[in-house]
């Protein structure tokens, strides 16, 4: 599913530089691993 154009396209959007600058400028959100695709595993790795 990860691999499929649609999300592929998604995920080339919400990596780019005018996503990351509008979404990033609204309060209470953060963009930094925007269109990264991590397992849990990362992910509670990253953030505990």
């Amino acid at each position: 599913m990860l691999n499929a154009k649609p999300v592929e396209r998604l995920r080339e959007i919400i990596s780019g530089t005018d996503y990351r600058r509008a979404v990033g400028s609204l309060p209470g959100y953060a963009v930094a691993d925007a269109g990264s695709v991590k397992t849990v595993q990362k992910f509670f790795r990253e953030n505990s």
